[in-house]
């Protein structure tokens, strides 16, 4: 393969993955920044109310941030890490990333199905999209 037609394509790969850097980073400073704005009502509303279906898929939902951004600022931002390292952390903070859509689609399910006054077929409905 030739060098001249490989470098291009090494240089824009490179700057990609740049920018994929900062905006890990970036998501960090919004996600920092969102909590601390809603702190305040998250004490007051959440943690002095009961519990309730809602509220844990809200708390997994919130809390499962702290885990996949450190992680993925991580093994993105360490250039030397082993692959028998790197690997299982990509992995897992994929796994929290997914685990944390999916409880913020749950969330919207069930605002759904309040919002069309609990109706049965409603709720069938839902939890077979959900689920699909």
């Amino acid at each position: 393969m030739d060098i001249v037609r490989v470098r291009p394509a090494l240089i824009a790969s490179l700057s990609r993955l740049q920018i994929v850097k900062y905006m890990n980073f970036a998501s960090l400073a919004v996600f920092v920044y969102d909590y601390l704005l809603t702190l305040e009502l998250e004490l007051t509303l959440i943690w002095s109310s009961d519990w309730s279906i809602g509220k844990i898929l809200f708390l997994l939902s919130r809390y499962s941030t702290f885990i996949d951004v450190p992680l993925i600022l991580y093994f993105t931002m360490k250039p030397d890490i082993p692959v028998v390292q790197c690997s299982p952390i990509c992995h897992l903070s994929t796994w929290f990333y997914i685990f944390g859509i999916v409880m913020a689609e749950a969330i919207l399910v069930l605002q759904t199905y309040a919002l069309w006054a609990c109706s049965r077929r409603i709720k069938i409905f839902l939890v077979v999209q959900y689920i699909v």
